[in-house]
């Protein structure tokens, strides 16, 4: 049987958690409403719901739709994040050790 893999994109996401409305409305623009602490977004497929702690996703073709916490999980990495250091992007999750590496080296005398 054929297997697929699925193409490294970057994504922008947000998390709505039921009271960011003006960064939902900022993020996605159009095609959004809200009934209490439920999101209603106007998908390619048709409204889809999200309910505080879901991921509000930017799809490939600009369209948004929403996504499981731990469907996210398993799925992307990050936030990432470019570091002043060294130019290049890293987890932010990483970041803190990464700049802890050019401090050290930079203590010591080493360039960089």
């Amino acid at each position: 049987m054929p297997r697929f893999r699925k193409k490294p994109v970057e994504i922008e996401a947000r998390v709505w958690e039921g009271y960011n409305w003006d960064e939902m409305v900022e993020f996605v623009g159009r095609g959004i409403a809200k009934t209490g602490a439920t999101l209603h977004i106007q998908t390619l497929e048709g409204t889809m719901h999200a309910r505080p702690g879901d991921w509000i996703i930017k799809g490939v073709q600009g369209e948004f739709y929403p996504c499981k916490p731990d469907i996210f999980e398993a799925t992307y990495l990050g936030p990432w994040v470019t570091c002043e250091d060294c130019g290049n992007d890293h987890l932010e999750s990483e970041q803190a050790g990464h700049d802890l590496w050019f401090k050290t080296r930079e203590a010591q005398g080493v360039p960089a």
